[in-house]
């Protein structure tokens, strides 16, 4: 099987999240994608900055979707 990881950003502020954005690569494993999700999130966590993820209360949410073999 193969997996699409797909994010998304939210505030719990404003209480409403953003489209979620699907990341161009295909996971061999559900693994790999979620370990990819956790890694990607806290990348997105640390470019938004302790200052407006605090005002704003931003959390990222991520699912990986199984698509099959390809």
């Amino acid at each position: 099987m193969k997996f699409l990881l797909i994010i998304t950003m939210c505030s719990n502020i404003y209480q409403n999240c953003m489209p979620p954005v699907q990341v161009e690569k295909v996971f061999d494993s559900h693994y790999e994608c979620a370990y990819q999700g956790y890694s990607l999130s806290a990348e997105m966590i640390k470019g938004l900055g302790e200052k407006q993820v605090n005002r704003d209360k931003i959390y990222f949410s991520f699912s990986c979707k199984e698509i099959g073999s390809l």
